[in-house]
């Protein structure tokens, strides 16, 4: 019974008693509106690699004085530093950064390394001149079936920045989204691309604590291959052709549509304020003449959109010709002139040939029968 008991002892010590250590991670010299995360590491001094202690720790932390905060860190196994502070200085000046350790769920053994302080000074560089560009590098313009790898660098290091990276196609729309970094370690993105080669464009911007002259924008273009037995069918609009186009007449739009495994099926042609609306519901190549009524003069986008794709193009419309327009209300003017004139005087200012051959015709009738009835009577006197 005392050996299982004194087993039991030596096993509760060797899985409770831990070494835990706070030290400060700040630089000796800080930078004025630089935010600063993750102040202290906190370690197990006895973890033993391949176990799992899944400590927890409680801290805090106080920067001269004047700002003091708590925090805890979770399943500690060898070391932390995620959490473990915040500093963004307002002023010029010397600092003081302390940090404590105030309980575990484990025993500490050892609390003559559990608290840290480091003097800091703090600086404005701001108004500092400076000459640093950035630029984005890879040893590779084409990859196929592989991860893409770049670098941004700049050329001067020593004042606090700042990159904002992120990937996007030709057309603008992000393929990975906006990152923040302070390093200038390799990265990497995992594309996935369901066509046969599609391109995309690297961008990143620099933000740095000085006033700087350099180039802090840079873009670097790349092509990615699809694996064969995962491209699908592209989709998309296009406008080949336009007629050309008048004021109230019908004008001919001329597209491509080409429907791969999307689920939308609605393709809109619009101009102006009018819009035509046709359905592809079958996949494959398509081509429509698309007719178009423009209802006013100038110059407009035809825009063709459907299928998750967006073609757009400029056109002019024409008006009617204003010559012709005049010409027309002089005429009608004219008209009604000699249609007033007719009704106050009564006289036939206009008539058919049809009419006056039908007149011609009565007249002549009525002279036929006028000479027959001379002709009896002259006769009877005979």
């Amino acid at each position: 019974m005392r050996y299982i008991l004194l087993f039991l002892i030596i096993f509760s010590l060797g899985v409770y008693a831990e070494d835990l250590k706070i030290e400060g991670r700040s630089d000796d010299v800080l930078f004025l509106g630089f935010e600063y995360k993750d102040l202290f590491k906190v370690t197990n001094l006895d973890h033993k690699t391949g176990e799992k202690d899944n400590i927890t720790v409680y801290g805090k932390y106080n920067i001269s004085n004047f700002k003091e905060e708590e925090f805890v860190l979770r399943e500690l196994n060898y070391y932390k530093t995620s959490g473990t502070g915040l500093f963004k200085p307002r002023e010029e000046g010397n600092y003081t950064i302390c940090g404590y350790i105030l309980d575990s769920s484990v025993n500490d053994n050892n609390s003559l390394n559990d608290g840290s302080c480091k003097e800091v000074k703090v600086i404005d560089t701001r108004s500092i001149k400076c000459n640093v560009s950035l630029w984005i590098y890879s040893n590779k313009n084409i990859y196929e079936n592989e991860k893409v790898e770049f670098y941004n660098y700049i050329s001067n290091s020593s004042f606090p920045f700042i990159i904002e990276y992120w990937i996007e196609d030709i057309f603008g729309y992000v393929a990975k989204k906006k990152y923040n970094t302070t390093v200038l370690s390799k990265k990497r993105w995992a594309p996935k691309v369901k066509v046969k080669e599609k391109a995309f464009l690297i961008k990143n911007k620099l933000h740095v604590l000085c006033n700087n002259s350099g180039v802090e924008e840079d873009s670097k273009l790349f092509v990615v291959k699809g694996k064969e037995d995962e491209i699908e069918l592209s989709t998309y609009v296009k406008i080949l052709d336009v007629s050309k186009l008048k004021e109230n007449e019908v004008g001919d739009v001329k597209i491509e549509v080409v429907k791969g495994d999307t689920r939308k099926y609605a393709v809109t042609l619009g101009l102006g304020s009018e819009k035509s609306k046709i359905y592809v519901r079958d996949k494959g190549n398509f081509t429509f003449l698309v007719p178009v009524i423009p209802k006013k003069e100038g110059n407009f986008d035809l825009v063709l959109e459907g299928l998750g794709s967006k073609d757009k193009k400029k056109v002019e419309v024409e008006g009617l010709e204003k010559v012709e327009v005049k010409e027309i209300v002089k005429e009608v003017k004219v008209l009604e002139e000699i249609k007033e004139n007719n009704l106050l005087t009564g006289k036939v200012i206009y008539e058919s040939t049809d009419i006056k051959a039908g007149k011609l015709g009565v007249y002549m009738i009525i002279f036929a029968l006028i000479l027959i009835v001379i002709f009896l009577v002259f006769r009877k006197d005979l």
